[in-house]
């Protein structure tokens, strides 16, 4: 978890060097979920910062990081394969 119930969670190091690609998934209300995918590399804290403060989720998971995180996105102008050669975690929004 990075986000729970509304606090950063706490192993997570403010000024970390761990830094890397990262893409996780947060609550912002009842009906609303927030899918990121980093386009620089940033730190746990940072991250879980940005889910909370910039995103207003109380609660957020990290999904994946490190080398794995790819991005096909068109209309973001966005075709970032990640270096293992698949995209992954596949997450599909239906109507």
């Amino acid at each position: 978890m990075l986000v729970i119930d509304g606090k950063i969670h706490p192993a997570f190091i403010v000024n970390s060097t761990d830094r890397r690609p990262r893409n996780g998934v947060g609550v912002s209300s009842p009906t609303q979920v927030r899918f990121v995918i980093t386009k620089g590399w940033v730190s746990f804290y940072e991250f879980a910062r940005f889910f909370r403060d910039g995103l207003g989720c109380r609660n957020a998971l990290f999904i994946d990081g490190g080398e794995a995180p790819g991005l096909y996105a068109p209309e973001l102008d966005r075709n970032e394969p990640p270096s293992h050669g698949g995209y992954g975690p596949i997450i599909a929004v239906v109507d």
